[in-house]
């Protein structure tokens, strides 16, 4: 087996035939069949605007109460592997503003991801996750978020050292 090089001159480790030229190792995996799908999770994102009573502290500060309540319940426990949180910030408004962008809204971002579509099924009939979002609505206003399921595709640009 000799190296080969993929289209975009990036070594593979796969050898070159003479029919078809090896993938190159940043193509792109194909998506999964139905939208929320991968072999290894399923993923749902929500955007929460935060209402205009709050600050920036207090939303933070309820939001992240919220998710731990759900995460320490016991169908959290049992069917969450990973959250991710993202709570915004307007540290780059009067750069974005130039590029024709709003400026940015208050908000937080949640990733949850389970080990299936069964488990996030079970989190959202829960009970006890009904009556914690209902406990913290009054604070944080759910009806005007937005949650979707989708595939999430991650593309490396440039490794860390």
């Amino acid at each position: 087996m000799r190296p080969s090089k993929c289209a975009s001159g990036l070594p593979t480790a796969q050898p070159m035939t003479r029919t078809r030229r090896a993938p190159c190792p940043s193509a792109s995996p194909p998506l999964a069949p139905m939208p929320g799908f991968s072999k290894d999770r399923f993923r749902l994102a929500g955007f929460f605007p935060a209402p205009a009573h709050l600050s920036r502290a207090e939303f933070k500060h309820h939001f992240e109460k919220l998710v731990d309540a759900i995460v320490a319940s016991s169908v959290g426990q049992k069917n969450i592997l990973h959250y991710d949180l993202l709570f915004s910030n307007n540290d780059l408004d009067s750069h974005t503003k130039e590029l024709g962008f709003n400026e940015t809204p208050l908000a937080a971002v949640i990733l949850v991801e389970t080990q299936t579509y069964e488990g996030m099924q079970e989190i959202l009939h829960d009970p006890l996750f009904r009556q914690i979002l209902a406990g913290h609505n009054g604070k944080l206003n759910f009806t005007s978020g937005q949650v979707f399921t989708g595939e999430l595709l991650g593309k490396v640009a440039k490794s860390r050292l």
